[in-house]
Order: structure tokens, then sequence, then C-alpha cells
């Protein structure tokens, strides 16, 4: 009885967590997903500055990428308040995030996630073989990627550290951040400057001039490059509502157990005396 009792006091808990708005979706008020595509007028971002407040980016006409737009997070993280005043629109629109990390607005639109990640910090693989950097004599090469903290005014362009086991001890390439494009310098490892990359809607980083990935050492989910994107989200999606239903049946099921064992537990004696 105890047990269930402790298996339901966990479930409750587990089942409490979720998402935060922290990532990358697709605004289906400007395009959708289809086959790992996401159309770049319909690419947003959202990064956390903290529990309570977080910052927007994004691009309405497929080249130019807006910023700086603030929000407040409430109602234990479930509710955003988002300021799109710079922007030219309201000053405060309230959006919902989903149990399965999607976001709904005000006016029902929808973003739907394609990713949990925002930020080029992170581990890497690079996929692809080259001589000179980002590529790697051989594939399968571990990267690492270090970002500066984004602060104010401009919430959207800092500095980033690359480093890597390959290359000499205590050299690193450098690099610039500007929304989701980082410029990299790899001079100092015998590479070229000014390459380019995008962070993917699935959270890697796809280097344009020299036709490489690095893929992203992913904890939450593994990302398999012969699946598309959607179908990734949808696994995850489908994986975290089943465990959060399991959780909250297992947590039901344990307070029903502990109110059945108070009303069939017998008195002490020593307490009736």
């Amino acid at each position: 009885m105890r047990l269930l009792v402790a298996i339901g006091i966990i479930g409750w808990c587990i089942s409490s967590a979720q998402p935060t708005f922290e990532g990358q979706y697709a605004d289906l008020l400007f395009g959708h997903i289809d086959q790992a595509y996401v159309a770049p007028r319909a690419q947003k971002v959202i990064q956390l500055l903290d529990a309570t407040h977080a910052v927007l980016s994004g691009c309405d006409d497929g080249v130019n990428w807006w910023g700086n737009i603030l929000a407040n997070i409430t109602n234990n993280g479930r509710t955003m308040y988002v300021d799109f005043s710079p922007k030219g629109g309201p000053s405060s629109v309230e959006a919902n995030l989903t149990t399965s990390g999607h976001i709904t607005w005000t006016g029902n639109n929808f973003w739907e996630r394609t990713s949990y990640t925002a930020s080029f910090a992170g581990d890497y693989t690079s996929v692809f073989s080259g001589q000179t950097p980002p590529n790697f004599p051989g594939t399968e090469q571990s990267v690492s990627i270090s970002v500066a903290p984004f602060t104010a005014p401009n919430y959207h362009t800092t500095t980033a550290t690359l480093s890597s086991a390959a290359w000499p001890t205590g050299t690193v390439a450098t690099g610039y951040i500007n929304f989701n494009m980082l410029i990299a310098d790899f001079t100092a490892v015998g590479g070229p400057s000014n390459v380019m990359a995008n962070l993917t809607q699935s959270g890697d980083i796809q280097w344009i001039q020299a036709e490489n990935m690095w893929q992203r050492d992913l904890c939450v989910a593994s990302y398999d490059s012969n699946s598309s994107d959607a179908d990734l989200i949808f696994t995850q999606n489908i994986v975290l509502s089943v465990i959060s239903f399991v959780m909250m049946v297992l947590s039901v099921v344990g307070v029903v157990c502990f109110i059945v064992y108070l009303k069939l537990r017998k008195p002490d004696p020593l307490l009736v005396q």
C-alpha cells in the first residue's frame, strides 16, 4: 500500500513537469512543417532570460529577422504575455503553452514547436569529412560551442567559442552570432574566416559554404538524419503525452489507495486509551 502511495506521489510530481517556452517554432500563420522544411517566413525562436522573462525573434518575410521582443511568463511557466509594440504590434498578447509543447495565441494563431533548442551552445558531432575546418579529416569528430550570455539592449547578438579535441591544445575558433546565423573564424586552427552557418529547426548546425553538418548531441531525443523534423517532434510529443497520462493515472491510483488505507487502518489501542 505504501509503495502504491509513493508511486502516486512520484507520478504526480513527474506529470506536473512540463516543457518550457524556450525553443524554435513554425508560425502556422505564415507556413507549415512539410518534410523537415519550415518556410523561412514562419521561423520563430524563443529564448528564456530567466524563469519569468523571455525574448522572442523571428522572420515574417523570409529575409529580415526581427528581435528584442520581450515577454513576461506567468502561471507557473504556462502563460506568456508578449510586447510586440517594437515591431508595430499590440503591447500585451497572451500565449499559452500546450502540454505537447506548442503555443496557442489570442486570436487563434498557433506556433508549432520544431525544436526544444534555441541556442548554438552545446556539444556536436561533425557529420562529413574534409581537410579544413569546419570539416575534419575523419567523420564523427566531437565539437563544443560555448556562447556568451545575451545582454540588453540586443538579445540576439553575441560571441561564441568553438573547441575540439582534434585541434592543437589551447587553440579555439571564435564566432559571432546574429539571430540564427553563426559567422565563425577558423584561422587559429588552420581554417578560413567568415564561415557562415545556420541553426537548423532541429537544433543542428548547417555550414553553408563548407557543406557540412554539425549534429547536436541530443539527450531529450535522438535525431535520425533520414527522418523529418516533423516526425521527430511528433514522436517527442507522443512520448511526453503517454508519460504524462500514465503518471497522472498512477497519481490518482495512489491517492485512492491512500484514502482506502486510512479508512481500513485499525486504530492504535494505545492512542484509543
